[in-house]
């Protein structure tokens, strides 16, 4: 059982897709990219989005276009892909890692720890699709002036009171690389923004800086093609019943581990709250004797995974990284998370035999 299947991301109907818009002649900032953004804006019910090569590039110019004192400090979790510290440092700024809890999310209740007068932006991870607890972190931001960013790589359609993720913050930014819940087949991502004025800078400076074919500021190059919008458009019409199925994996995978107390979930206490709606990116859960646990389903050809090689961003020694207080939250969970196999590649047969493979592994260490 592979943990991705990029085989399986393929559909037959995309090659007829593809050679019609080989035929079209556009490739860069065509129709399909005009189109794509516009659906992007309907589905998060934001003003503006605005495409890029990668979602890293999309934050490093949305940090860029906020103006920001040189070397300004940003808050971001520990929990997070290299790329969230790289955007942050490429723009010039440096990350203040902040502590994880149970979720895996941010710490709300530590973050104040991490302000000072060099604070400058907190930036909220959306991981595993599961969305922070964004009113309490708008809160913080708007007493002690800071700007929110979301960083929803890992959060396409994830909900909090009914607001999608990516329409919280000055500007979110989300990835379309092929593993994700929006994917495309290959690099890409965007930035969504509630701010008119800062989409038409960013999107200004994504091409070069040109505004209507003028030059008018400082740029760089970070557009997707239209190739890869026109297969983001088609699977945005099938998002709903993506999500769909992995809320209802994941709810296989819950109950057939409930009783199981080597077993913990970071989703669990969520479940209980209506105004998360958690859609599963990944289905990570906390284990016990985790990589004992792996290596036997390894051998059982069952693929888990540990993000990031079970390194958390403070763990990693780069000069801009800038470290405060404690990480106990991260250290514990960093100890035991491991993720299953989910996505539109699984079904309800394979995680009952994931689910039957680790509980045997429990009755027998």
């Amino acid at each position: 059982m592979k943990f991705y299947n990029y085989k399986k991301l393929y559909r037959n109907k995309f090659s007829k897709n593809i050679l019609e818009n080989l035929k079209t002649g556009e490739f860069i900032l065509g129709k399909e990219v005009f189109k794509l953004e516009n659906n992007l804006k309907k589905y998060l019910n934001v003003k503006d989005v605005i495409t890029c090569g990668s979602a890293t590039s999309a934050l490093e110019i949305g940090i860029l276009n906020l103006n920001l004192p040189p070397n300004s400090e940003i808050i971001v979790p520990s929990h997070t892909f290299i790329a969230t510290i790289n955007g942050i440092v490429s723009a010039g700024h440096s990350p203040i890692i902040a502590d994880i809890d149970e979720t895996g999310l941010i710490d709300v209740k530590k973050v104040k720890n991490y302000i000072n007068k060099k604070t400058k932006a907190i930036i909220c991870v959306n991981l595993n699709g599961m969305m922070c607890e964004m009113n309490k972190l708008k809160d913080i931001c708007k007493k002690k002036n800071l700007y929110l960013i979301e960083e929803s790589a890992q959060g396409f359609g994830a909900e909090y009171n009914n607001k999608k993720s990516g329409s919280f913050g000055i500007f979110s930014v989300f990835s379309f690389y092929p593993t994700k819940i929006l994917g495309s087949f290959g690099d890409g991502g965007c930035i969504a923004t509630n701010n008119n004025t800062l989409g038409k800078k960013i999107r200004t400076y994504a091409n070069h800086g040109r505004f209507k074919g003028s030059v008018i500021s400082d740029g760089t190059n970070s557009r997707l093609d239209n190739f890869q919008a026109m297969i983001l458009n088609a699977n945005l019409k099938l998002i709903n019943i993506s999500i769909k199925k992995r809320i209802k994996l994941a709810k296989e995978y819950y109950l057939n581990f409930k009783e199981n107390k080597n077993i913990s979930f970071p989703f669990k206490n969520r479940k209980k709250i209506n105004k998360y709606k958690d859609v599963f990116q990944n289905f990570e859960i906390l284990v016990k004797k985790r990589n004992a646990l792996k290596r036997f389903l390894n051998k059982r050809k069952i693929e888990t995974l540990i993000q990031w090689k079970g390194v958390p961003v403070n763990k990693i020694k780069l000069k801009k990284i800038k470290l405060k207080n404690k990480y106990d939250g991260t250290n514990k969970y960093f100890k035991e998370c491991l993720c299953l196999p989910i996505g539109d590649h699984v079904n309800k047969q394979q995680v009952k035999k994931i689910s039957q493979a680790i509980n045997d592994f429990y009755k027998k260490n």
